[in-house]
């Protein structure tokens, strides 16, 4: 069994200590962790009464390893939390003080995993780098007693007698030995973790099908048969392990590209460091030195302003759509895209340790949890590896008096070429390269399992400000005609904290007034925003009395109306278009919106949606009512104002807000995209339901297919053997093609 990472070489064990922290059923490789001079330096916890740990986790490759890591606080109440990411194959522990790193270590071991636990100098690439060179390994000797297998087993297929066969049979026999105990080791143990957990797996049928050829090769070797498939078996075994490294180094490439070397994948700036000028890469910068920005780049790092004053949209990061004018010496951060010409900064930090980089982390945290698709997976291909295990049972039981040695081969046939390893394979690397192309596309998901939803989507509802119209309002009149700037001042200091798009144009036109103070200032939800002034109460909100075709907003002081505010929005010119795109998909389209009813029929009968699909007068309250009831259906709204409503919807898809609240509520999240991309996003999950489904269907055909052939007897052994890797192959190369 893998022993566990060696504790560091700064740290100091008392050989006279060793024993008192070793316990009956912690091995002395793990109780050494148990030290508290070893075990703070594994300790990321920032609590007095707990500890956490993590631990690079090799052997997890299904749902079932992920719902036995996770469900360890079921078992053991000292440890409060246990969360594993699938894609990193990382397990983090949040345990009670009196729990030891080493105890934990040896509970992992024993459930036949094999961990190696995670501090500040042993990153997960190092751990990830050993697990490697051992599959490496592993798959070399498999390849070196495959194909020297195949030199000895042709002169034996052309017919070669006497002695010399007995020699290269014999040799063959000697030769399979390192695969067997070597090569095929990570078999055994998933298979024997299986059997503790009372579960089959695909591990455990290539355990059998491996045994039961060497056996069965093995004993016609000592009896002078001529059926031997130590050649076949052993190349089974090599395909099997080359197919799953492949989906491994596939997954971790995804894994290895964060989702901010995504965003400026194709991004080079240019740097002055130390009087030198370059061209770099966002990673390659360092702090201090100067960027010269250029219109349309975004930052990658926090950085401060060493030119005169320079605009920049920071809508990625607020959401606000209106540019911000930002002075000498300001501090700009990470994900803000410069509008000016041209712009200097000194950069300030690293761009990991940006409040960017962490949010973005915290996002491809959440991708990587497994999915509904993925779960179905691996129920399938548990369920099906009972149901060859059975019936290959139930077969030789009932034919092996009439046939003999014939039954166990035909048996054996049909375990191997039915091993449902491609359905394992399929959809973990569809859902992989799903997540790629949306991230390149400019879409944050927040879980694979959005696919899986938006496929099964069949109703769209809109909310109206700043989604189907225009981010961006425009002051057109007010009544009376002209008001003072003394309440002018008032009503911007109404709306000083407001980011809605009435705040953003009133700001804009009355630029040059600054804002009164305002006392006990208070959003109403659903209506506006109230204060007091001078005694005083203050109210600015939507009107409840309008028949004007334009949005207009009400000033009431003290209940008495004393203005009226008219303004303009205009429609995304992409909007009609995408209605009518959507109808054509066979969706139901419903508009959302906190105007009047006339003003939202009226938006309604530019789009041409339905007026029984138009819900108005609205609070952020009754959305969230709406929604609900609505469900399952796709929400396309505003982060900046519809957070409760995203939040309660099947699918939530947001166009703007500000990134780090959004996220956490929203699904999809397109905040540099126009409303075409629900399409794409809808398509995109299209695409790899379809390569998902179809994967599973041939996996289950070619398996039927072939079991029946080979309980036959038109498939033997060594033809099953080639014929089951050739599945994986097929359904990797299906999905690496349909989804580029």
């Amino acid at each position: 069994m893998q022993q566990p990472q060696k504790v560091p070489t700064n740290t100091n064990i008392p050989s006279d200590m060793k024993s008192e922290v070793k316990s009956d059923k912690t091995s002395e490789a793990w109780a050494r962790y148990n030290l508290h001079e070893v075990e703070e330096q594994f300790d990321f916890g920032s609590q007095a009464d707990t500890k956490k740990f993590r631990f690079y986790v090799e052997g997890i490759r299904c749902a079932s390893c992920v719902h036995r890591l996770e469900e360890l606080p079921q078992k053991n109440k000292s440890i409060l939390l246990s969360q594993v990411n699938f894609g990193l194959k990382t397990l983090e522990l949040q345990v009670d003080k009196q729990l030891h790193l080493g105890d934990l270590g040896q509970v992992i071991e024993n459930m036949g995993f094999h961990p190696t636990p995670l501090n500040k100098d042993n990153s997960i690439l190092d751990a990830r780098k050993k697990e490697n060179r051992t599959d490496l390994k592993r798959i070399g000797v498999a390849a070196a007693v495959a194909g020297n297998q195949m030199l000895f087993a042709v002169p034996l297929y052309a017919g070669l007698q006497g002695d010399l066969a007995s020699i290269f049979k014999w040799i063959s026999f000697t030769l399979f030995l390192p695969l067997l105990f070597y090569s095929a080791r990570g078999f055994y143990h998933k298979a024997w973790s299986s059997l503790k957990s009372r579960q089959l797996n695909v591990d455990m049928m290539i355990v059998v099908a491996l045994w039961s050829g060497f056996i069965f090769s093995s004993y016609s070797l000592l009896t002078g048969g001529e059926e031997l498939y130590f050649d076949s078996t052993a190349s089974f075994i090599f395909l099997i392990l080359s197919a799953r490294y492949f989906l491994k180094k596939y997954q971790e490439r995804f894994a290895a590209k964060d989702i901010m070397s995504e965003m400026f994948l194709r991004e080079i700036f240019d740097v002055e460091e130390e009087g030198i000028h370059r061209t770099v890469t966002f990673d390659k910068i360092k702090v201090g030195a100067h960027l010269f920005l250029k219109r349309g780049q975004t930052l990658p790092c926090d950085a401060v302003l060493a030119c005169e004053d320079s605009e920049f949209d920071l809508s990625f990061l607020t959401g606000e759509a209106y540019p911000q004018k930002k002075q000498k010496g300001d501090l700009i951060r990470a994900g803000s895209r410069l509008l000016s010409q041209e712009a200097t900064v000194v950069c300030e930090t690293e761009n990991a340790q940006t409040q960017l980089a962490n949010l973005l982390n915290s996002l491809a945290q959440k991708q990587k949890n497994k999915s509904t698709y993925q779960n179905l997976s691996d129920i399938i291909a548990h369920r099906l590896t009972f149901t060859v295990f059975a019936i290959a049972g139930l077969f030789f039981l009932f034919t092996v008096q009439e046939s003999g040695i014939e039954a166990f081969k035909r048996s054996l046939a049909l375990i191997t070429i039915a091993c449902p390893c491609a359905v394992a394979f399929g959809t973990p690397l569809a859902q992989s390269m799903g997540l790629r192309r949306a991230l390149e596309k400019g879409y944050f998901i927040r879980s694979s399992d959005v696919f899986e939803k938006l496929d099964q989507v069949k109703k769209i509802v809109f909310d109206k400000t700043g989604t189907l119209t225009s981010s961006q309002l425009k002051f057109i009149k007010s009544y009376p005609e002209n008001i003072s700037d003394e309440v002018k001042a008032i009503i911007l200091g109404l709306e000083k904290n407001s980011v809605h798009p009435v705040a953003v144009s009133l700001k804009n036109t009355w630029a040059s007034l600054n804002p009164a103070a305002v006392e006990n200032l208070h959003e109403i939800s659903g209506f506006g925003v109230e204060g007091t002034v001078d005694g005083k109460i203050y109210r600015l909100g939507r009107s409840s009395t309008t028949e004007d075709e334009n949005l207009q907003v009400d000033l009431t002081v003290d209940g008495r109306r004393e203005a009226y505010l008219f303004f303009e929005e205009e429609l995304r010119t992409e909007a009609k278009s995408l209605v009518q795109e959507l109808y054509k998909q066979d969706m139901q389209v419903m508009l959302l919106s906190g105007d009047r009813r006339q003003r939202a029929l009226e938006i309604a009968r530019q789009l041409e949606i339905r007026p029984a699909a138009v819900h108005s007068d609205q609070s952020a309250e009754s959305k969230q009512a709406v929604i609900e009831k609505e469900n399952p259906c796709l929400y396309v709204g505003d982060g900046l104002n519809d957070l409760q409503a995203l939040n309660a919807a099947y699918v939530s898809f947001a166009v703007r807000g500000p990134f780090e609240a959004t996220y956490q509520v929203c699904d999809v999240f397109a905040p540099q995209k126009d409303l075409s991309a629900v399409v794409e996003m809808l398509e995109i999950s299209r695409q790899v339901y379809r390569v998902i489904r179809g994967n599973l269907l041939f996996a289950l055909v070619y398996n039927s297919i072939g079991g029946v052939l080979a309980l036959s007897g038109y498939i033997n052994p060594l033809m099953a053997a080639v014929l089951m890797p050739i599945s994986s192959v097929l359904i990797i190369s299906h999905t690496v093609w349909r989804m580029k």
